[in-house]
């Protein structure tokens, strides 16, 4: 053992021991204080509020010190800012000597409400008293908003206009009224000593007149602020005029007694007793109860206060008129006189006017729109403004006497009568009624406040995106809303004036004839109309809420997958192709019989059935007897599967139907391989169908399968045919092949084995056999090549081909044989350069469709200048260059190749026109 290892083998010992003794002779140990992480403060956070706080003058210590839970509690992460106490009492904690000091004097109202910050910033300040920088804008002026608008007026005391109110007011208080700092004389004596102040009232008589009683504190429409409201003979300094006078000076005896002195001058008030309604102090002659015989207030007129304030004092509504949560402006600003008479009136209230003509003195819009004299509601034609709103305060918005609602239906009773049981158009419901309706005139009919589209798009945006659509709803297009709509109140949700079936056959006649009929659909007997259309605008034609079968499958869910095999119209969704919307009297609501319809497409089916012999079922028009309507997993859209379709009608246990099918399984076969199902012509028998398989023409069954009647073959798949067919079976070693003899029914999936209606026993006649694959859109156009109309294999070996697309023959040697007179075909059809759009070699086809097009002569472009870029470059234009057209002649044929019909000299053999192989054909080597 190493000594390391030693001393670390001895030190668990050793601390054991110590352990131990420490237990059995020690006290017990203190316990161990935890580690705290470093406090933090709130400045950490608060980083900008330290730096800003740090560049007043002014610092209220608490911050000084951060020292913010003084007043802040911690907020955690609550991130809300906690104070500990409210104001004002979280100052008075430490600004005790405020109220001490202020105690017994004119509080400022902020003051007494406790609103410190409203005044003071409680961090800094660059003011003294931290007050709030800004000015008074920040501070007086926020609560005196009248006072700050004295600073606009002509001429303004000076303190005033630098903002310097506490020049002259206390911040807390103050030992006279407007919280002055003294006396209103000593105050303005602060700055106009009193020897000037003499001085400068040398020629007025003053008296024992405080300054204010001539002067404006703060600012004047007159010179040396005097008084605008002053009494005139004070503003003169004619105190004789009213009072006696000694030793030059007024005395408070008047040289008349009131009334008589003040109609001295005011003679018009005379005779104020003989008037209807006088107001009681005038016509007692007590003009001093309201108006002050020197200097008026903010009341104007020489009153003693503001007007509200003076009519107050008698009229003792005024203060609980007052406390209404909507008070009428003219009376909450004191202006009682805007609408009453002050001394005598001939009207009851000494109201100015009979009506309402004094209110729209004020209300100049309305007055303007009452005078246009259309569309007036008839109490705001007469001027009754009373009889809908109060004269001084309410509970009412717009001072109305009482809810809307109630008001309109004192003489609007028969709404309600009206609806009784339909539901209600929510602001009526809930007794807005100007939500629509204009209270005092509109241009429009009943007093609507805009075009019903208009108005109605206001709340309805939905409606307004709709009648925007494709296909919108006339009189959606056209605004007229109440056309379908009740104003105030309809069926259901959508206030329908009627029922949906009334409304929408009211101009829908037509409609009306049908749903009343025999076999209507359900909903539209039920007048459920919107259940498939869109009242307001749709993006479907009609009106539809969803595109043809999507809109029938909501109500159909099965319809279209019944299986594999749908028909058409179905696929496309096209249900009206053969359904009748509304009603019909055939089943399904069809619109013709089913033969009717289905041979109204099916027209070669027609023509057969017309010219020949049909079978039974078909020339009764027994369509769906075999057929499914909308689909079916069976080829041909049948309902049952080869024999078992048959066997309804023919009982495949019949001796005579077996002996005609020796050795077959009747209940097995595909009975259309051989028959007809529709047709045959009059001069044949047993629906065989006209073109046979030569051994089954014969009746040598042997010559394909194992015996008569049995379904197997003596040879498999296109082994089988080649053993007649060897010519066909040498074309499938060329390079192209008809990818239809690569699929698993080889031969069959074109031809079928024992008989058929079309040559060469294909299945069906061209072209429509090659749609069964090939998209019939790409050969559809204005233009078809009439190649088309004698069948694909004009063009297409049916096969197999050396070239591409299983043509016969390359291009252009192919389009000569029909297009062989090229002497106006000034263009050339071929060239040793590609075709610079597709890389491929420069033939027919770089300027034609080969099958469809809608430009003249199958071309892809029109061609005066859209087909021409397609190759030339438009912004390269050469010197002119005349140039002598010349017939193009095809290229001369190789020794040997067979003569063309046309000429008499021989053709040109196919040659590939690319090295790129069509899509699905075989790589060459």
């Amino acid at each position: 053992m190493t000594r390391r290892a030693g001393r670390r083998a001895a030190l668990p010992v050793a601390l054991a021991l110590v352990v131990a003794a420490a237990l059995a002779g020690s006290p017990a140990p203190r316990p161990v204080r935890a580690r705290t992480a470093p406090a933090r403060t709130c400045y950490d956070c608060h980083t900008k509020s330290k730096t800003e706080f740090a560049k007043k003058k002014f610092i209220h210590p608490p911050v000084a010190k951060a020292d913010c839970m003084v007043c802040h509690g911690s907020h955690g992460f609550s991130q809300k800012l906690v104070l500990k106490k409210g104001y004002p009492d979280l100052c008075v904690d430490c600004h005790k000597d405020v109220l001490q000091t202020h105690a017994g004097r004119e509080k400022h109202p902020a003051f007494t409400a406790g609103a410190c910050v409203a005044c003071h910033d409680p961090h800094a300040s660059d003011l003294p008293h931290l007050g709030r920088e800004g000015g008074p804008d920040e501070s007086c002026y926020r609560c005196h908003t009248d006072t700050r608008k004295q600073l606009d007026v002509a001429h303004v005391h000076d303190p005033f206009k630098r903002g310097a109110c506490d020049a002259c007011h206390g911040g807390h208080d103050g030992v006279a009224p407007g919280l002055l700092k003294a006396a209103a004389n000593e105050v303005c004596a602060s700055c106009h000593k009193p020897a000037d102040l003499e001085s400068k009232h040398a020629k007025v008589m003053r008296g024992d007149l405080p300054c204010l009683a001539c002067h404006a504190p703060h600012a004047s429409t007159e010179a040396n602020l005097l008084r605008a409201d002053a009494h005139a003979p004070v503003a003169q300094g004619d105190c004789a005029s009213c009072h006696t006078m000694e030793a030059g000076k007024p005395k408070a005896a008047l040289v008349k007694a009131v009334p008589e002195l003040c109609l001295d001058c005011h003679d018009d008030q005379k005779g104020l007793k003989n008037k209807p309604r006088p107001h009681p102090p005038a016509a007692e002659g007590e003009c001093l109860t309201c108006h002050d015989p020197h200097r008026g207030s903010a009341g104007g007129k020489l009153m003693k206060d503001r007007q509200v304030a003076v009519c107050g004092d008698c009229h003792d509504n005024v203060a609980k008129q007052l406390a209404q949560p909507v008070v009428h402006p003219a009376f909450r600003d004191g202006r009682c006189s805007a609408c009453h008479e002050p001394h005598g009136s001939e009207r009851e209230h000494l109201v100015k006017t009979d009506d309402g003509t004094m209110c729209l003195s004020c209300h100049g819009d309305i007055a303007k729109r009452l005078a246009a004299g259309a569309g007036v509601h008839p109490p705001a034609a007469k001027k009754t403004c009373l009889r809908c709103h109060n004269p001084h305060a309410g509970d009412q918005p717009h001072l109305l006497r009482d809810e809307e609602r109630a008001i309109c239906t004192t003489c609007h009773a028969g709404l309600d009568s009206k609806l009784a049981g339909r539901e209600r158009h929510a602001p009526f419901r809930s007794g807005n009624c100007t939500a629509c309706h204009d209270p005092h005139q509109s241009g429009e009919a009943k007093l609507l406040r805009g075009a019903a589209s208009t108005l109605c798009a206001n709340c309805h945006a939905e409606v307004t995106a709709a009648r925007s659509a494709p296909h919108p709803h006339p009189p959606a297009a056209k605004g007229e809303c109440l056309t379908c709509h009740g104003p105030h109140g309809g069926q259901g949700r959508a206030l329908l004036a009627a029922d949906q079936a009334q409304l929408c056959t009211g101009c829908h006649a037509d409609i009306q004839k049908k749903i009343t009929g025999p076999a209507p659909h359900p909903p539209a007997a039920q007048g459920l109309c919107t259940s498939c259309h869109e009242p307001h605008g749709s993006k479907q034609a009609k009106l539809l809420k969803a595109a043809g079968g999507a809109l029938c499958a909501t109500c159909h869910p099965g319809i279209g997958h019944e299986g594999d095999k749908v028909h058409p119209p179905v696929a496309q969704g096209e249900c009206l192709a053969c359904h009748d919307p509304h009603q019909s009297t055939r089943p399904a609501l069809l619109k013709q019989k089913p033969a009717e319809l289905c041979l109204s497409c099916h027209t070669d089916l027609a023509k057969r059935i017309a010219e020949g012999t049909p079978h039974a079922p078909t020339g009764r028009g027994l369509c769906l007897a075999c057929h499914a309507p909308h689909g079916s997993p069976n080829a041909g859209m049948v309902k049952r599967q080869g024999s078992a379709l048959c066997a309804p009608c023919h009982d495949l246990t019949k001796a005579a139907l077996v002996a005609k099918h020796p050795g077959m399984p009747l209940a097995s076969v595909n009975c259309v391989s051989c028959h007809d199902p529709h047709a045959q012509a009059k001069d044949r028998h047993s629906l065989i169908r006209p073109v046979l398989h030569l051994p089954f023409g014969r009746g040598d069954c042997q010559q394909c399968h194992t015996a008569r009647g049995a379904p197997q073959t003596i040879a498999k798949g296109s082994a089988l045919c080649f053993k007649c067919h060897a010519p066909v079976q040498a074309m499938l070693k060329r390079p192209v092949v008809h990818g239809a003899v690569r699929s698993e029914a080889e031969c069959l999936t074109c031809h079928t084995p024992h008989a058929a209606n079309a040559p060469q026993l294909l299945r069906r006649a061209q072209p429509e056999l090659c749609f069964g694959c090939h998209d019939r859109k790409a050969f559809a156009g204005a233009v078809t090549h009439k190649a088309l109309e004698k069948g694909c294999t004009t063009c297409h070996e049916a096969h197999g081909s050396d070239g591409r697309w299983l043509l016969k023959k390359a291009v252009p040697v192919l389009c000569l044989d029909c297009h062989g007179d090229m002497s106006k075909h000034f263009h050339p059809t071929s060239s040793r350069k590609p075709d610079p759009r597709t890389g491929q070699v420069f033939n027919c086809l770089s300027c034609h469709r080969p099958h469809a097009s809608d430009v003249e002569g199958l071309l892809l472009a029109e061609p005066k200048r859209e087909l021409c870029i397609l190759c030339h470059d438009p912004s390269l234009v050469g010197p002119p260059r005349v140039r002598h057209p010349q017939p193009i002649q095809p290229p001369p044929p190789p020794r040997g190749a067979p003569a063309r019909p046309d000429t008499g000299k021989a053709a040109a053999p196919a040659k590939p026109d690319s090295t790129k192989a069509a899509p699905g054909a075989p790589r060459k080597p």
